[in-house]
């Protein structure tokens, strides 16, 4: 009799660890993870190899924040008198990459986007997807770093490089202080 309870129990246990494993797995997509899944499904959509990327795209909420973080920048290069130059413009931000397939599109991208924690978003693309030979060259790595302001979420910064130690806020702010020592 205390044998069949305890296996009696066991089989309990494992069903509710089944139980709990599948209800997290079907579980709706978090609000950060879906605004960062329907941008880049637009913006892959209509990506074009010969126009500049936005740095504040319309369908990608940042916060106010970081927001600022990008006027000030914008405002000192403009009060330097810089025509060119500034964070977004050597590389597209979003794909993290300068190198791209002119031909590069959702279904080819392999885009992939999880949440390895909460408020934290990353994608997994490769941007150069005809070069079948470039092996994992072009496999890139954004993380967007999200917090919730004002009741809905929004980028509070974007992180990337093959390491994911590339802040996009910091690297803004080093710039706007360097143009300022000009």
């Amino acid at each position: 009799m205390p044998r069949t309870i305890a296996i009696v129990a066991g089989l309990a246990v494992i069903a509710v660890i089944v139980f709990l494993v599948v209800r997290r797995s079907s579980a709706a997509k978090s609000p950060e993870l879906a605004i960062i899944e329907g941008f880049y499904k637009v913006y892959l959509a209509n990506w074009k190899a010969t126009e500049t990327p936005p740095r504040k795209p319309t369908n990608l909420p940042y916060s106010k924040a970081f927001t600022d973080v990008i006027d000030l920048h914008d405002k000192t290069n403009a009060d330097k008198g810089e025509k060119t130059g500034g964070w977004g413009v050597d590389e597209d931000v979003f794909l993290d990459s300068s190198q791209i397939d002119p031909n590069l599109a959702l279904g080819s991208s392999r885009l992939a986007v999880s949440e390895p924690r909460h408020g934290l978003v990353e994608v997994r693309m490769n941007v150069y997807p005809s070069l079948k030979d470039a092996g994992t060259e072009y496999d890139r790595t954004v993380q967007f770093s999200m917090i919730e302001e004002a009741g809905k979420w929004v980028v509070d910064d974007i992180i990337s490089g093959s390491k994911g130690n590339l802040s996009a806020r910091k690297e803004i702010e080093e710039r706007t202080n360097q143009l300022k020592k000009k």
